[in-house]
């Protein structure tokens, strides 16, 4: 699915700056997912020795920032810091195609989160 940002992707310093306004986004694959997992766990110290925890919010992080095929001639997926760059509104335009997206595809962003009842 590809769309306009409203500010884009800066990149390059001072008269060399270039800005990246095209974005296109993909579906969530079961790859993807794995990857972004794993980028979102992280060992915590417990009672009981360390565990590995997921943040759910690094979660979406990491798969928001996965999604993206292009951003302007920028390959996705972008890194931590170029989506940290991006406007709110930008990161809001993305996060509304990724939900068009899915909901037009019918797959959730995450299979934990999804209402419909597991299989016994």
């Amino acid at each position: 699915m590809k769309f306009q940002l409203k500010d884009g992707l800066k990149i390059g310093m001072g008269e060399n700056i270039v800005t990246h306004k095209e974005c296109e986004i993909m579906k969530v694959t079961t790859a993807l997912l794995f990857d972004a997992r794993e980028a979102a766990e992280r060992p915590v110290a417990t009672n009981d020795g360390h565990k590995l925890l997921i943040s759910p919010t690094r979660l979406q992080i990491e798969i928001l920032r996965r999604r993206i095929k292009h951003i302007g001639e920028i390959n996705g997926p972008i890194s931590e810091n170029e989506l940290k760059s991006l406007s709110d509104d930008d990161v809001e335009i993305i996060a509304k195609h990724a939900e068009k997206l899915d909901d037009a595809e019918d797959i959730p962003t995450d299979p934990r989160t999804s209402q419909e009842p597991a299989a016994d």
